[in-house]
């Protein structure tokens, strides 16, 4: 699936509108999705499986964290986990495996 930045974007917008009742206006690529907008643990699910979806990916459980690095404090998972953050996560399962 080839798609821009900006596609990315609107959809990874879209799904946290729906899934954490925020105003779209709210969603901006350096919101951070706990602090910002209010996310909880249970809200990450829901955007896997939306993600997954929308996309058609498989994420596994802990892999957006992990794409933020190892060993991270909640603070440091707070400070690192922006709306642009999941976009490029999505952009990066997008891209073709290079064999």
């Amino acid at each position: 699936m080839n798609m821009s930045e900006e596609e990315v974007f609107s959809i990874v917008r879209h799904e946290l509108c729906e899934v954490l009742r925020v105003k779209p206006e709210r969603i901006t690529p350096e919101a951070r999705l706990f602090s910002d907008l209010g996310s909880e643990s249970i809200d990450m699910l829901d955007l896997r499986f939306r993600l997954e979806k929308a996309f058609n990916l498989k994420i596994t459980d802990a892999e957006i964290v992990d794409s933020l690095g190892e060993g991270l404090s909640n603070d440091e998972i707070d400070r690192k986990l922006t709306v642009q953050g999941v976009v490029m996560f999505v952009m990066q399962k997008l891209e073709p495996a290079t064999v």
